[in-house]
């Protein structure tokens, strides 16, 4: 009973020492995490071909951050130059909801950048962020499998959080949460807590935490 009891309070250590400058609200202070493709197992451009394609990726939401409205995907796209601009689009998808939709024209063909917000409100712990096209050269009978037809997303596009850490509660039922969160993207940094002469039994509990 006395390693249990000593787990618990261990267990509230760790968690607060595990976050950072915290208030008095309760919440850290303001941080940023840029989130490339890369980090999203995406290693190469994202091709979409033909008339009309699509490509889903995903991406987590970290149970201990509150998202900032001020959060944003940064996208680097071009695309086919004999693309018919009134027949030609890209769309920008979060968890099913279309944030953007981008006119393919003559004026975006090479290298386009824009930050798009993030709709925080639609963000779940798991998310699906989908680039999709429709994609014409001619008004008349085309061939859909036509090299001409082709959008990329570049490689830099990312998706960029600005959030305040919340402390989470503490339980151990829910263990290894919060020292280790499954949802973040950065590597756990575990900080532990003991007194400046450490007993046998107390190491024992920290062992077994």
């Amino acid at each position: 009973m006395r390693i249990e009891s000593f787990k618990r309070g261990l267990a509230g250590c760790l968690i607060a020492a595990s976050l950072t400058a915290v208030t008095g609200s309760g919440f850290a202070l303001a941080a940023t995490e840029t989130v490339p493709l890369e980090r999203l197992h995406i290693y190469d451009v994202i091709l979409l071909p033909t008339v009309s394609s699509q490509y889903e990726a995903q991406f987590t939401k970290p149970s201990t951050w509150q998202v900032a409205s001020s959060s944003a995907l940064y996208l680097e796209f071009q695309h086919s130059i004999e693309l018919l601009p009134n027949r030609s689009w890209l769309q920008v998808i979060v968890n099913d909801k279309v944030i953007k939709h981008i006119p393919l024209t003559h004026e975006n063909t090479e290298g386009t950048k824009m930050t798009i917000p993030l709709p925080v409100e639609l963000l779940k712990d798991f998310n699906r962020l989908t680039f999709r096209v429709q994609q014409h050269y001619t008004d008349k009978c085309e061939d859909p499998l036509d090299k001409s037809l082709w959008t990329q997303i570049l490689p830099a596009t990312k998706i960029i959080f600005n959030y305040n850490p919340v402390v989470p509660k503490v339980d151990l039922g829910t263990y290894p949460y919060p020292i280790i969160d499954p949802l973040t993207y950065s590597p756990a940094k575990v900080h532990y807590v003991t007194s400046k002469q450490a007993s046998e039994k107390e190491l024992q509990a920290l062992a077994y935490v």
